[in-house]
């Protein structure tokens, strides 16, 4: 949404949008006790279906909570990059070869 807000200034929505969207994905699928993020969350109810967490999901929301932090400047999307940067490091980063795993479990 904030690459296209580049292209359309006009669209007045797009940024707030963006920031609710992530807050909410965040709030609802951060793993508290392991780290990381759920992918796969009921519709509504935001109730964790299945409990592996893949790469992908790690790699855009780095991407996101920084097109985030740089638009707002609000330091929780700064933390959050930090957070999900740090994470993905120490368990989605193969340490031999350097690529990233594709899928962890719950505990990593």
């Amino acid at each position: 949404m904030l690459i296209l807000e580049t292209h359309k200034k006009d669209e007045k929505w797009l940024f707030p949008r963006a920031k609710e969207l992530f807050d909410i994905a965040f709030e609802k699928s951060w793993d508290h006790e392991y780290g990381g993020l759920f992918y796969t969350l009921k519709p509504l109810t935001y109730e964790v279906c299945d409990d592996d967490k893949y790469y992908w999901v790690h790699a855009e929301a780095i991407i996101a909570a920084a097109f985030l932090y740089l638009r707002s400047e609000d330091e929780k999307y700064r933390e959050w990059y930090k957070k999900i940067t740090e994470y993905s490091l120490k368990y989605f980063i193969d340490p031999k070869y350097h690529a990233w795993y594709r899928i962890l479990n719950r505990k990593n």
